[in-house]
């Protein structure tokens, strides 16, 4: 029957794309790792292997990995390996640790002729692409062969890998999703920058730990610049820790008031508080001067920085230099200035940020003999893991952006924040990577002592509801709070209860145990967040799969469109994002329109992909990742589900049905829902009163917002952007209906009917109300006719979710010819 394959797509069809691609890299060819051929059914390929002896004849990078600290260590390193399962290194910036300490294992094993397989985590795409190509020329080889990377939606390995770099979250995808075979299979785990404390990387040292008391044989390295190595160390029972000093390249650090007597720098309002001490004020009075001069607290001085740029320029001096800044928004206002201000006959300026293309980001590397001085722009990501040739001098302003979870309002806030002592010291090491240089920090030495020593691990900030559910697939037997009460610096009690009790509300959970449901397994198994992935669990029982697939696709990668440098590129770049939205209401549903027009773009020329690209102000590699993503996820169903070309086709039967995609969308984000107010001209959410639409969403504006057809909003996610408003991202309008017949997880009759949510008049009317929150009024007769149809769609997506496998149900037909009936007819608001 059709429908008892379809479902069976959704339980496996996205998450074991990643799966395969992740394990496929990582774990290699099976994971009992005993003879070429073994297979798991799943697809791992890849077997433990001895490593080649790297071709070394010739090469002139052996004395450069000889000249760096950490080689006088790598006997220390590889014998500590052969008597404990734990090493910590402790590498400062410049040691060597992040590209040797892998080859040092792959060199100890082709000594000693033994097969294994390596796993090096970084924390970030770029640094695992850059140290994995790093170490293929060191050691003379081809990239991609035995060493490679694996990072989500790219690939560069073989099935002769051994080595290979991915991201901390890939690799947690990998684990979790297959413990046992994983673990059967990798030999040495290296955790780099453990410093940095993301949420992905503290939970697998959790993990970890736990496998270390089952497996004798698993070796782990974890390796920080900056951070408490002795809690880390006490944390897996007082193993050894090596400190490798960095390079002996000195770097000098120029504190704010320091940076304001050697520039001359002068405000006319610090002229003001000066008077007459202009030209005698001591470093204290300047500092002060320039503090009561600063209107804005946090606020950029744009024109600092500019004096320093103009000093280094003007003295003749050449190599690179970088800027570190918040966030995207303050390097485009910064890179004006500089465009307009700087010579850029003598000048580069480049920018390094998570969401601008790898091919800019690799800029950085390249060496411009015509250029007096690079100057980058980069946020925090330039702080780890890459070495910039040429680098001197670093501009480091002490801020960066955290991203908070308030669990009160169910939002998240991207946040101006100062940085640790930590970052501070492994910044300015930048500078001293090749060559003496200088460090100009933007804040007072009494600024810097009142820093943290360290950052906030992400697990004590950021929302945990993919955690909890992977803390219960790591351990079953234990509660979740229980299990992760046991990572290195636990999370809030409240935070795991809330992020619980959003589980159960999402049916993922069982009410009573914390048990996993059986809509909760399937939602494990895939590399999405818990309610997109019940969006593609329910576009299944709806039976537009397809779509669905698309809009999960579009969500697994980082937002195509460009980052706007400017206002005029920013009007623009909306302009031509709301043409796939238009007449749809809907910002998720609009991306299907959008992998459309591109894929018959793709179909003509290459030349008619790259005009298509540049009309709509789109990241090619963005949309090359979106299309190569969406043909995964069709290639794996058809492949593990063995469907045919009947079956594929009923299963996306309503592809084209957007009332069909609602409902998969209100069932999956639900209670991700607003409420629009018309008298009051408000939108309302179930704990924040007063929220907007973003400023990229279709639905933006007033105006528009009065004249919607209907008064209810889904959003993937609420981002706080105010301390009175939020702002909700990625919107689709739904009708009463939809959230009638898919919201939530309880629909009855209320007991005395309110008005809190819609306009009672004298008809005969009930009132439904889902989960205790959202009421809806109808007459008495449809209400019970939607929870007789919800008592029949739960019973056929139970059985469903049983058996893996989706057949023609009759409730979605239901649900369609009730969408059909005018909501007037129904008395309802």
């Amino acid at each position: 029957m059709v429908s008892s394959r379809v479902t069976r797509i959704l339980s496996s069809s996205v998450a074991k794309i990643e799966r395969a691609m992740c394990l496929a890299a990582i774990i290699g060819n099976g994971p009992r790792a005993k003879q070429d051929g073994d297979r798991e059914s799943f697809g791992l390929v890849g077997l433990r292997k001895i490593p080649p002896h790297p071709a070394y004849t010739n090469n002139p990078m052996i004395q450069e990995r000889m000249n760096l600290p950490i080689y006088g260590y790598r006997s220390i390193i590889q014998d500590t390996l052969q008597r404990f399962q734990v090493l910590i290194i402790k590498g400062a910036t410049g040691s060597g640790k992040s590209t040797q300490v892998p080859q040092y294992v792959l060199e100890s094993a082709a000594y000693h002729n033994y097969p294994v397989r390596v796993v090096v985590s970084q924390p970030r795409r770029i640094a695992a692409i850059s140290v994995s190509e790093r170490i293929s020329r060191e050691r003379g080889e081809m990239p991609g062969i035995i060493v490679g990377y694996q990072i989500r939606m790219n690939s560069n390995c073989t099935s002769h890998t051994v080595l290979t770099l991915t991201t901390s979250g890939c690799l947690l995808r990998a684990l979790t999703m297959d413990t046992q075979a994983f673990f059967q299979s990798v030999t040495h785990l290296i955790i780099d920058e453990v410093h940095e404390r993301d949420l992905d990387t503290d939970f697998l040292l959790l993990v970890i730990k736990l496998e270390l008391r089952r497996n004798p044989y698993l070796r782990v390295i974890l390796m920080s610049a900056t951070m408490d190595l002795n809690a880390l160390s006490a944390y897996f029972g007082n193993v050894p820790v090596l400190d490798v000093e960095g390079r002996s390249f000195g770097v000098r650090i120029f504190q704010m008031e320091h940076i304001l007597r050697e520039t001359g720098y002068m405000t006319e309002g610090m002229k003001d508080v000066l008077g007459n001490k202009v030209d005698t004020a001591t470093e204290h009075e300047l500092l002060h001067a320039y503090s009561l001069t600063r209107h804005v607290e946090g606020e950029i001085d744009n024109n600092l920085i500019l004096s320093l740029l103009e000093l280094l320029v003007n003295t003749g001096v050449r190599g690179a230099v970088i800027v570190y800044l918040p966030g995207y928004n303050d390097i485009t206002t910064l890179m004006e200035c500089l465009c307009y201000s700087l010579p850029m006959d003598k000048v580069q300026v480049l920018l390094l940020h998570s969401q601008v293309e790898s091919h800019e980001q690799n800029k950085i590397f390249r060496h411009y003999p015509n250029i007096q001085l690079t100057i980058i722009l980069s946020t925090n990501i330039g702080q780890t893991s890459i070495t910039i040739p040429e680098l001197v001098y670093v501009i480091d302003l002490g801020k960066s952006k955290m991203k908070i979870y308030d669990a009160k309002t169910n939002a998240s806030q991207l946040t101006t924040v100062s940085i640790s002592q930590a970052d501070a010291q492994q910044r300015a090491g930048r500078a001293g990577r090749t060559r003496e240089g200088i460090c100009y920090r933007l804040y007072s030495c009494d600024t810097f002592a009142k820093m943290s020593w360290y950052p906030v691990p992400e697990i004590q900030r950021r929302t945990l509801d993919e955690i909890c559910l992977l803390a219960k697939i790591a351990a079953p037997e234990q509660s979740i709070p229980k299990f992760l009460s046991q990572a290195l610096d636990a999370p809030q009690p409240e935070a795991v209860n809330q992020a619980c009790s959003r589980l159960k509300l999402l049916g993922v959970l069982h009410d009573g145990d914390e048990s996993i449901t059986m809509l909760g397994r399937i939602i494990a198994e895939l590399p999405l967040s818990v309610q997109m992935a019940k969006c593609v669990v329910y576009a299944a029982y709806y039976r537009c799969l397809g779509s669905m697939i698309i809009i999960a696709a579009y969500h697994s990668i980082r937002d195509p469109f460009f980052l706007p440098v400017d206002r005029r590129r920013s009007f623009q770049t909306q302009e031509a994002r709301l043409k796939f939205t238009e007449g749809i209401n809907s910002d998720l549903i609009g991306m299907i329109s959008l992998f459309q027009q591109y894929t018959e773009a793709s179909r003509n020329s290459h030349r008619d992909v790259v005009q298509f690209c540049e009309r709509n102000y789109l990241c090619s590699k963005s949309m090359a990742m979106f299309f190569s993503a969406v043909l995964t996820l069709r290639d794996s169903v058809t492949r593990i589900f063995k469907l045919d070309q009947t079956t594929r086709r009923q299963a996306s039967a309503n592809d084209r049905n957007n009332n069909m995609l609602r409902l998969a969308l209100t069932a999956g984000l639900y209670p991700n829902l607003a409420y629009y107010d018309r008298n009051k001209n408000e939108l309302v959410s179930e704990c924040d009163p007063n929220v907007l639409v973003s400023r990229t969403s279709c639905l933006l504006g007033k105006k528009k917002t009065r004249t919607l057809a209907t008064e209810w909003v889904l959003y993937v996610e609420k981002s706080r952007v105010s301390d009175s408003k939020s702002s909700l991202e990625q919107t689709s309008l739904v009708s009463t209906l939809h959230v009638a017949i898919a919201g939530g997880k309880v629909l009855k009759m209320a007991q005395r009917p309110s008005s809190s949510l819609g306009l009672l008049d004298t008809a005969p009317k009930g009132q439904l109300c889902i989960d205790h929150w959202v009421r809806i009024s109808m007459h008495p007769m449809f209400a019970e006719q939607l929870i007789n149809l919800r008592m029949l769609m739960k019973r056929e997506l139970d059985k469903m979710l049983m058996m893996r496998r989706v057949d023609l149900y009759v409730g979605p037909d239901i649900a369609l010819s009730l969408l059909s009936v005018d909501e007037g007819t129904m008395a309802l608001n």
